[in-house]
């Protein structure tokens, strides 16, 4: 399998990259489940939000309210490198 990168096309072995994303993936869901960022130079950073409790319309029965319970949320704030090369800059 190759991979491009701003050095050119490189050939890795997919269950080596397999591997590392996997790796990859455990470290930052750990990392951020106990509320640090995880910052991807020129990518992003994966961060953890505290929402509040709060009272909604019910959906499925309008009129009525319902209490959405407090919870904690991932969130992902791209970097800049990464939104000027998706906009095309």
């Amino acid at each position: 399998m190759s991979c491009f990168s701003r050095y050119g096309a490189v050939s890795f072995p997919i269950t080596w990259l397999l591997d590392r994303q996997e790796y990859t993936k455990h470290v930052v869901t750990e990392v951020v489940a106990k509320g640090e960022r995880v910052t991807l130079v020129g990518f992003g950073t994966f961060l953890r939000r505290d929402r509040q409790a709060r009272e909604t319309n019910n959906p499925q029965k309008p009129g009525e309210k319902i209490k959405v319970p407090a919870k904690r949320v991932p969130a992902f704030q791209p970097g800049k490198e990464f939104k000027d090369t998706v906009d095309h800059k």
